[in-house]
């Protein structure tokens, strides 16, 4: 921690020396909020449907006289502007939609994003998210994945960052395809954007309680107080989540289990109309069990079958079978310092500082019976420092711009312990007859410097061209070292130590699009965009060359045309968006006999359709409509044993649809009441690189939940009251299956067509109640 400290030094230092330098006396930086509007027929519609409400818990953004009531804004562009003013595809979630949805995690929010799979196949020290069926499980320290979150504009890598719980959100902005120009590295599938409220110089407090099946007990608040007025502001929230497990084991404690702690302090000060002080700093803290998996066996015809050499299984696909521990720890804390300097008709300047740290361990039982087979544990370490500069013009003006500097550094490191005792008569016990141990760490030092600029010109009022692009340059180096038992699957010469790189790659990412707006509610865009994830090294490898043998990066070309449109008065929105991108160097974690292996393995192709549309039917029914057609398939995939190109990608389904309804019934002049439900849906998925995963399994990929909430709001008072439901049915889609046949089948049942997976299942239906009160 100290090197990336002392190396954030000097850039920390002139982030908050700008604070001190001269004023032009142009507007302040933060000013308050207006209240909610006060009856249901002036709602407003945002961009999933769902209304405004006039009795919102949540506190309004003092950014919304940005844009035209109604719209959201958002700084996918890296400057407020309006959603239906993008010229490329993307979702968002305003702070009320992220609180009615309860859009919670990453997991909650791809549910609402057609195309988005997330997948946690173990716990949250291992999650990730796929757009456009662009996935990647890689967690080696010195790779990279290719969905990226950004907190507050900072940009957080490694898996664990993606389990992270949201509280106290501005808004969500899911960007997709490569965002290479402005978001840089590492964006090649998609940037997920989480804006976290800022103080305001009101004071206000706020929070929730809430209770629900399976043990669950949430709690959120925040509190906001101006200590120098006009100068000086404070904002803290916090979050507690929990429950008692939502998957039942009969073989241990219950699993699925969380313990969630999660605190965020600001401060904002203002020592000039046109200079703002943002300093950031939060601390999360995750104790939970992991998503288990199942053991899910089937026959040629794709009937369940039970494995001759295992003891009977459950086959409820949420009651489970593991008895090794299977917990997990995830912390994850950091801070930043934002200066925003509004330097007059030349524009802004804005400097973001910023540190983050991620520990955690997580101990799993992927053999997933009551048998020790095969135990994994896994420790994350992981350091980073971020700065980034950047100068925006007047978005007013007829050419504008915006243009900057960022700078990366990383220390990671992770270390995986695996204890393996392969069951008599089947392949891996032949192999693995004796317990043998190995015990695999990475150590990566990875950097990564850019520049970067983008100018659009109004060639007429309506017809605006605009062109960018960004360099940059990733440096790589670290070290291997390989511990256990002499002879283990994993590696054959035990101890080994080995350093890989340094390794050095540079990228040219531009971006230029063209955007026809003929009325204030019309826009017709065309974009093509590159992107580009650094190479690295892979530390699941088993021989020396394939550790210090580094894969190339991977390169995204991204087409696109679409429009966003209003009607009727702006009670009816319509966004189209038409799409073609493919990566090259693909880089996929594959797996043979059981062990994993890291490499850039050809090219993909995915093309489609998403939509996103809502209407206001009346002033008190909205309904909202979101859907999505992939075409997504390697062009070339080649493992050096087998060869997929021309398969599907696994994951990525060809149809999605997320569609619901609010309603508002006035009981009363003091009373309301809404009513409100969703519906998402993916149809069946290829479920490996192969495409050879058994049609029972495929069948039960499929995705149908259901969700409902009653709000309960008196128009005179503070607070409201929500009774809630997810996943009304109890559907159990399968969202993953690895090929774990080695490990349980004997040979004669593989010869004779049976197959065997590491099934991972949604979560089972959760309801509760939440008690909402602000000032």
């Amino acid at each position: 921690m100290t090197r990336v400290t002392s190396l954030g030094r000097a850039p920390l230092c002139a982030s908050l020396l700008l604070t001190f330098a001269p004023s032009a006396g142009l507007a302040q930086a933060s000013t308050p909020a207006e209240d909610p509007p006060t009856s249901a027929a002036a709602a407003a519609q945002t961009s999933d449907g769902s209304a405004q409400s006039s009795s919102a818990i949540t506190q309004p953004s003092p950014e919304a006289s940005a844009a035209a009531p109604g719209d959201i804004v958002v700084t996918a562009q890296r400057r407020e502007t309006s959603l239906q003013d993008i010229p490329f595809s993307i979702m968002a979630f305003g702070a009320e939609q992220v609180e009615q949805q309860r859009i919670t995690d990453a997991f909650a929010l791809s549910q609402r994003v057609p195309s988005a799979i997330f997948n946690s196949a173990a716990d949250k020290a291992f999650a990730v998210i796929g757009l456009r069926g662009v996935r990647a499980l890689l967690s080696a320290p010195a790779a990279d994945l290719p969905v990226v979150f950004f907190f507050d504009d900072v940009y957080t890598s490694g898996v664990s960052s993606t389990g992270s719980t949201f509280f106290d959100i501005e808004r969500i902005e899911v960007l997709r395809g490569p965002q290479g120009t402005l978001f840089g590295r590492n964006v090649t599938g998609g940037a997920i954007s989480v804006s976290t409220r800022r103080p305001t110089f009101d004071n206000d407090w706020g929070g929730s309680a809430t209770i629900g099946n399976k043990g669950q007990v949430a709690a959120e608040w925040f509190s906001n107080a101006v200590l120098l007025e006009d100068k000086l502001a404070a904002r803290i929230s916090y979050k507690h989540s929990q429950n008692d497990g939502l998957i039942e084991n009969r073989a241990g404690p219950d699993l699925n289990k969380e313990n969630v702690d999660a605190i965020r302090g600001q401060l904002l000060f203002t020592p000039a109309s046109n200079l703002s002080l943002r300093i950031s700093a939060d601390y999360m803290n995750d104790n939970g069990t992991s998503n288990p998996a199942k053991v899910t066996c089937f026959t040629p015809a794709a009937e369940v079958c039970t494995p001759q050499l295992l003891p009977p299984l459950s086959t409820d696909p949420f009651t489970v079978d593991q008895n090794d521990p299977a917990g997990y720890r995830v912390e994850y804390y950091g801070g930043l310092a934002r200066v925003d300097w509004d330097v007059g008709d030349a524009g802004s300047l804005t400097s973001i500082t910023a540190i983050r740290r991620n520990v955690n361990y997580a101990n799993r039982d992927p053999d997933a019976i009551p048998l020790s087979v095969y135990y994994l544990r896994a420790e994350t370490n992981d350091k980073q420092f971020t700065q980034e500069l950047r100068f925006a013009s007047p978005a007013e003006k007829r050419f504008s711009y915006v243009a900057g500097f960022f700078y990366l550094r990383q220390r990671n490191e992770r270390s995986d312990f695996y204890n393996e005792q392969g069951l008599p008569g089947t392949p891996f016990g032949t192999s693995v007859p004796l317990l043998k141990s190995t015990q695999i760490r990475q150590y990566a030092n990875n950097s990564s410097i850019a520049v970067f600029g983008e100018g659009a010109f109004k060639i007429t009022p309506e017809l605006t061209a605009s062109i960018g692009a960004r360099y940059t340059s990733d440096r790589k180096k670290g070290f291997d070292e390989i511990t256990g038992t002499p002879g283990t699957p994993r590696f054959p010469v035990v101890p080994t130590f080995v350093r890989f790189g340094p390794e050095r790659w540079g990228s040219f990412t531009p971006r230029v699009y063209i955007r026809y707006e003929p009325t204030p509610d019309l826009n017709f865009y065309g974009t093509v965009a590159k992107g580009f994830k650094g190479g690295g090294f892979s530390s699941s490898q088993n021989s020396i060359v394939g550790l210090t043998t580094p894969f190339p990066p991977e390169k995204a070309i991204n087409y696109e045309i679409g429009t966003k449109s209003r009607f009727f008065d702006r009670k009816v929105q319509f966004n189209l968006t038409l799409f073609r991108q493919e990566i090259d160097n693909l880089q996929a974690t594959f797996f043979e006999n059981g062990l994993s292996f890291t490499r850039s393995v050809g090219k993909s192709r995915q093309q489609g359709i998403e939509l996103e549309s809502s209407a206001n039917v009346t002033p008190d029914l909205n309904l909202f409509v979101n859907y999505s057609y992939l075409d997504a398939e390697y062009l070339s995939y080649n493992t050096g044993t087998a060869d997929y190109a021309g398969n599907r990608m696994p994951f990525a389904p060809k149809h999605s649809l997320n569609t619901g309804a609010r309603y508002t019934a006035r009981l009363s002049d003091d009373f309301e009441m809404q009513f409100a439900g969703d519906y998402s849906y993916h149809s069946k998925l290829a479920l490996s690189d192969a495409n050879n995963v058994n049609r029972g399994a495929i069948d039960r990929s499929d995705w149908n939940i259901f969700g409902a909430s009653i709000d309960f709001i008196p128009l005179k008072a503070n607070w409201k009251v929500s009774v809630w439901g997810k996943n009304l049915t109890n559907n159990a889609p399968i969202q993953a299956a690895y090929d774990f046949g080695t490990f349980w089948l004997t040979p004669a049942e593989r010869s004779a067509g049976r197959q065997a997976y590491l099934t991972y299942y949604a979560n089972p239906r959760t309801f509760g109640l939440t008690f909402s009160i602000k000032n």
